[in-house]
């Protein structure tokens, strides 16, 4: 995604706004489900899209999981790139 267009600070089941795709494309969104600091999930364009997931490795690591439905199989190639992308963007960050 490459833009975001919402009017919550922090998101919760019900949170709505539309996503800019790579492509330029704005999609409506969202939030169906959220366990705060851990999980969301969400519907774009009413379709069930990725659920986003955080968990704990110990005290300084956190993993960082997509949850592709079936029928979006195609878009773990762009999840994967996302999962680089943030990675190298953390390990730039100098420890606090």
């Amino acid at each position: 995604m490459r833009n975001v267009e919402c009017g919550d600070d922090v998101i919760r089941p019900g949170t709505h706004g539309r996503v800019r795709t790579p492509i330029g494309l704005w999609l409506p969104f969202t939030i169906t489900a959220v366990e705060p600091g851990r999980t969301w999930h969400w519907r774009v364009a009413g379709l069930a899209a990725t659920g986003h997931r955080l968990e704990p490795v110990d005290e300084h690591h956190t993993r960082v999981a997509f949850e592709v439905p079936a029928w979006g199989f195609p878009y773990a190639i762009v999840c994967r790139a996302s999962l680089r992308n943030l990675d190298r963007i953390a390990n730039e960050v100098p420890a606090a």
